[in-house]
């Protein structure tokens, strides 16, 4: 409900130069409904899709020495099945947040806009991913920095490690946070744009 808020605010900012944070949620009944039943569908698949193969694995390891890898094979395989199924539930969240519409009809509505912009959704993507890179580097550098210090001088240096941890800590959740916002209004902005390629008006 919160990303429908903020792409259904993010449109009304570009369109109308401001806005409210009353404006920005009022979503509707009919829409929170649909963006439940949405989210609650899909995140039975994708909690499946993450939790259901490994179970059986584990299982199947009391009988099998392969088990571990065989639980690795199907987390890689099953990966990209997660993360498609994760854009096509952002999708059609837009399609309900935008347009206001019920499940199915958003389903084939969100169908149709990456059809037609679905070389921009994916860039979007990619570059989202850049971030957690940084976020690691940033956790990485001050534990590199500071082992010698640790070896040498425990105390102080485990005073240094939680210092310097809590800073790039902070620092990450920053640029995550602002990751975060900056995808979804550029996901929401991609949606608009390609929507209104196909005859139809976002509001």
């Amino acid at each position: 409900i919160l990303q429908a808020a903020a792409m259904r605010g993010a449109v009304l900012m570009v369109e109308r130069g401001s806005l409210s944070l009353r404006e920005a949620f009022a979503l509707g009944w009919p829409r929170v409904v649909s963006l439940l039943q949405l989210s609650l569908t899909f995140g039975t698949l994708i909690a499946a899709i993450g939790l259901l193969p490994p179970l059986f694995i584990i299982l199947l390891a009391r009988w099998s020495p392969f088990g571990l890898t065989l639980m690795q094979l199907a987390q890689t395989a099953l990966a990209p099945v997660s993360m498609v199924l994760g854009i096509a539930l952002l999708l059609i969240m837009m399609s309900v947040a935008l347009e206001d519409l019920r499940p199915r009809a958003a389903m084939r509505r969100a169908r149709s806009v990456f059809r037609q912009g679905w070389w921009a959704f994916l860039l979007v993507l990619g570059a989202s991913a850049a971030p957690g890179f940084v976020v690691g580097v940033l956790v990485v550098i001050p534990v590199m920095l500071i082992m010698p210090v640790l070896v040498f001088e425990p105390r102080l240096g485990a005073v240094l490690l939680l210092a310097g941890c809590g800073l790039a800590g902070l620092l990450g959740l920053a640029l995550l946070l602002f990751t975060a916002v900056f995808t979804t209004v550029l996901y929401t902005l991609f949606y608009r744009a390609a929507a209104r390629q196909l005859g139809v008006q976002p509001s």
